[in-house]
């Protein structure tokens, strides 16, 4: 007899989940950013980052490069700051 296990997602679990462990990574990060881009892999990521990193004398223009590329890219910064401006539900 096979047993199979279904598993639900539960959207809105989930994607509290999710925006905790984004928030932990964002507020133990400190500064950087994080880039994602549909079909690359990280050979890929790590040299158009290196070659963003290296074309650019600024996060902000490090991130306008990545953009340029095509990747979706959040400076994590702005956002732990943000996440740490004060309680939720005050903006």
């Amino acid at each position: 007899m096979e047993t199979h296990t279904t598993l639900k997602w539960d959207g809105a679990r989930s994607a509290r989940g999710i925006a905790l462990f984004v928030a932990v990574i964002v507020v133990s990060a400190g500064c950087g950013s994080v880039s994602f881009k549909a079909g690359a892999d990280p050979n890929q990521i790590a040299q158009d980052e290196a070659t963003c990193r290296a074309s650019t004398g600024s996060e902000e223009e490090f991130v306008q490069c990545m953009r340029d590329l095509g990747y979706l890219t959040a400076d994590l910064e702005s956002m732990r700051d943000e996440l740490t401006s004060g309680p939720i539900g005050d903006h």
